[in-house]
């Protein structure tokens, strides 16, 4: 999966920027320093050249990558997830995260399964918001046109007193189609409000409040991603999908949307 650190390459350097040449030379240089085993020096230089450009997919992935060869699997889930929230269709992050996902020791917590998240990990996560919608409107467009040409054909029918016709298949099938994609734009548009946020240590503690003296509640780990319900001073109120609320400080998780 990693020697893929070029593919994005291309899209880096059409990647528009008041400070594109020091961007380019930061970039340059840390896959340079990658390709040659110095991990470190690469991801400081992409996270310099992130600093200007901080939605920049080609420099999310590739400092995902670093991060990864330098054993942090939480910041390198953290950057990959935020490349695949700016872009749906970077199958190299998408490659990447389900990779690095596999491998973790612990993959998930006890939760009750929910439908909007199980259709967000499965599905909503790989497509954006525009292409949803162009999936609701052509359904839309489609219903349309068939109901109004069997009204035309129905009422043709009528004047001329013939046998009325029936619907079509064809409109049962763009129906259900068009309720199917108006429940998942729906759904899309919940999952894009929703902030996520990636947990960087290896083990976390969740308290009951925002303090260290609160108890704690349980255990988050290393690449695991929570919902972010609130946020007080240094603290993150955060949610495992379909699991436990508690209170965990900011700096501990990264925030990927």
């Amino acid at each position: 999966m990693f020697v893929k650190i070029f593919t994005l390459a291309i899209l880096f350097f059409s990647y528009p920027s008041n400070s594109q040449t020091s961007v380019d030379e930061l970039f340059s240089q840390g896959l340079k320093n990658y390709q040659g085993g110095k991990f470190e020096d690469a991801e400081n230089q992409f996270q310099q050249a992130l600093l200007q450009q901080p939605n920049n997919t080609s420099l999310l992935y590739n400092l995902g990558l670093a991060e990864y060869k330098l054993g942090k699997v939480g910041p390198a889930l953290a950057f990959w997830r935020k490349a695949l929230v700016l872009d749906p269709s970077l199958v190299d992050a998408r490659d990447a995260i389900s990779f690095a996902t596999s491998k973790l020791e612990h993959k998930e917590l006890p939760h009750q399964v929910m439908l909007l998240e199980t259709l967000q990990t499965s599905y909503l996560q790989w497509v954006s918001l525009n292409q949803m919608l162009f999936l609701f409107a052509l359904c839309f467009f489609s219903l349309g046109w068939i109901g109004i040409n069997y009204l035309g054909r129905r009422k043709s029918a009528l004047e001329s007193e013939m046998p009325t016709p029936t619907l079509p298949i064809k409109f049962f099938i763009f129906a259900i189609a068009f309720a199917f994609t108006a429940f998942l734009v729906g759904a899309k548009l919940i999952e894009t409000t929703t902030s996520r946020a990636t947990v960087l240590p290896k083990t976390l503690e969740v308290r009951a409040g925002p303090d260290t003296a609160q108890a704690t509640l349980f255990e988050l780990y290393e690449g695991l991603e929570v919902l972010v319900d609130d946020v007080q001073n240094d603290w993150l109120r955060v949610t495992y999908p379909g699991g436990r609320s508690g209170w965990v400080p900011s700096s501990s998780v990264q925030i990927t949307k």
